[in-house]
C-alpha cells in the first residue's frame, strides 16, 4: 500500500482506535454501575439475585465483584489494543498489518461488555434499543424471524 491510500488507512485506523478508547474511558464508570445493579435477563456475567446470594454467602462485597469484572473487561480490551499498536508500529506500510490492527481494535472494542453497559446505563437515544422504532414493535416469532406491528 502506498501514497494517499496508506495515509487514509492510517488515519482511519487511528480515528477508530481513539474512538474506541474514548468509549472505554467513558464507559468504565457505567460498567461498574451496570455490575452493581440487578438484572434478570443477560447473556454475559451480570448481577442476578442468585449472584447476590452467592457473593453474600462467600463474604464478597458487590462492589468488589463489579470492580473485578470491569477490570477483566478492560484487561481484555487493552490487550487487543496493545497487540494492535505493536503490529501497527512494526508494520505501518504493510496492508496486512493495518488490516490485523484494524481487526484487533474493532474486536477489542466490541468483545467486552463495557460498550453494552454504557448503552444500558444511559438509555436515552440508545441505538440498540431504538433500532427497531422505525419498523414499529418488532419481536422474534416462531413463524417468521421478525414479527412487527
Amino acid at each position: 500500500m502506498r501514497g494517499h491510500w496508506l495515509v487514509l488507512a492510517r488515519i482511519a485506523l487511528l480515528a477508530i482506535t481513539v474512538l474506541a478508547l474514548v468509549v472505554y474511558i467513558a464507559g468504565t464508570p457505567a460498567n461498574v454501575a451496570w455490575f452493581n445493579s440487578l438484572h434478570t435477563d443477560c447473556l454475559d456475567i451480570c448481577m442476578t439475585a442468585a449472584t447476590v446470594q452467592s457473593l453474600h454467602a462467600l463474604g464478597i462485597p458487590i462492589t468488589i465483584f463489579a470492580v473485578y469484572w470491569t477490570s477483566v473487561n478492560l484487561l481484555f480490551a487493552l490487550t487487543y489494543f496493545g497487540v494492535a499498536a505493536l503490529i501497527f508500529w512494526h508494520k505501518p506500510d504493510d496492508w496486512m498489518g493495518l488490516l490485523a490492527s484494524f481487526s484487533l481494535v474493532t474486536l477489542g472494542a466490541a468483545f467486552p461488555s463495557v460498550p453494552a453497559a454504557l448503552v444500558d446505563v444511559y438509555p436515552g437515544g440508545t441505538p440498540r434499543r431504538n433500532m427497531f422504532d422505525v419498523f414499529g414493535q418488532c419481536k422474534v416469532s416462531k413463524k417468521r424471524l421478525w414479527a412487527c406491528k
